[in-house]
């Protein structure tokens, strides 16, 4: 087994983008309620017009 963290660079314009296309797009989005999906975007927009950068962890697993 191999672990590693990764960058993941993120293209959306602003937060309102980014929790409509990877939040409501992943198995179990309907379970994400509105203060949820506010807070998240509101978060998002925080950075401002910067580049965002977040870190994902990478697992390999093998088997024989």
């Amino acid at each position: 087994m191999k672990v590693w963290y990764q960058p993941s660079n993120v293209l959306y314009r602003n937060g309102k983008e980014f929790t409509d296309i990877f939040y409501l797009t992943q198995p179990g989005a309907q379970t994400f309620d509105e203060e949820f999906l506010a807070e998240a975007a509101r978060i998002y927009d925080l950075e401002g017009d910067r580049f965002r950068t977040f870190e994902m962890m990478m697992i390999l697993v093998y088997k024989d």
